[in-house]
């Protein structure tokens, strides 16, 4: 703008003569007067509204991501001993209504393979039961026949094992009430 103003003529009609032209440039002073009240007026106007696309986009970028904020607070609520709680939105769009559905859908599966992991525990530590106690009567039937020393640390590991066995048995029966 200031090279236009400087370098550049402008012709003005005289308003009595129409044929007569008026050919001029604008001088230093002249020019910093303009681009001074140009940039006055530009801060005056384009300040505010600046300010104020920069609170709209604000609000509304909140306003956005609102879902996810409320995703975050129920997930961040749920523990191995609540994986039965969903994940609930409201007025939310189809793209969270999507994300929803696949969280609760894992939810489910973790809530599932939770419930199962006792039952699995118990049935390990039961069927672990009958092969030790078979192995425990064999290994007293041949006592004779081994090493005393050895028949004794047999026995020693046999009820280690036994009591580790029955430990896991009383956990898995206590996970599940």
């Amino acid at each position: 703008l200031r090279h236009e103003l400087h370098l550049e003529k402008w012709e003005r009609s005289h308003p009595d003569n129409t044929p007569f032209l008026l050919h001029a440039t604008y001088s230093d002073p002249e020019v910093d007067d303009i681009t001074g009240e140009l940039a006055e007026i530009s801060l005056l106007y384009a300040l505010p509204v600046a300010l104020l696309a920069v609170g709209i986009g604000y609000l509304l970028a909140r306003r956005a991501f609102e879902p996810v904020a409320d995703m975050n607070r129920q997930l961040r609520a749920i523990g191995a001993r609540s994986l039965e709680q969903r994940v609930r939105l409201h007025d939310a769009d189809a793209e969270f209504r999507s994300i929803e559905e696949n969280l609760n859908a894992l939810l489910a599966r973790l809530d599932g393979s939770f419930r199962q992991l006792p039952e699995f525990s118990a049935k390990v530590a039961h069927e672990l039961r009958t092969p030790l106690t078979l192995i425990r009567l064999q290994l007293e039937e041949a006592a004779g026949r081994i090493e005393p020393v050895l028949a004794e640390s047999l026995q020693d590991e046999l009820s280690r094992l036994s009591d580790y066995v029955d430990q896991c048995l009383l956990l898995a029966t206590a996970e599940q009430g």
